[in-house]
């Protein structure tokens, strides 16, 4: 959730996808795939083997970070790696996004 409402959710968007960006630019195994209209996409092929999609909610003030992977703990892994890009991050903290989840689901490594 975004607490500035909807009109927030652009510039929280952003920052999560400056995050993903930032990630992959890091790590080998995370491959940015071309831009399309479900949202910004990034293949993890080691050691989750999966995928994580960041979008924005266009009805309601939400950025969601949607993860899937072929290995047991795989998302939790995913989920660590955003989580330790975007805490301390000013352009997260600025948009007033609610990171429990992101945490709750990390904390599972």
């Amino acid at each position: 959730p975004v607490a500035g409402g909807l009109g927030d959710v652009p510039a929280a968007e952003a920052a999560v996808c400056a995050a993903l960006q930032k990630v992959a630019s890091a790590e080998a195994a995370w491959t940015m795939e071309e831009v399309n209209h479900d949202g910004l996409r990034c293949t993890v092929s080691s050691p989750a083997l999966g995928w994580l999609i960041v979008r924005a909610s266009l009805h309601e003030p939400i950025v969601s970070i949607q993860t899937e992977s072929d290995v047991a703990g795989g998302t939790a892994e995913i989920c660590k790696a955003m989580l330790a890009a975007m805490e301390g991050d000013t352009a997260v903290d600025s948009a007033g996004l609610d990171l429990a989840a992101l945490k709750e689901e990390a904390a599972k490594v």
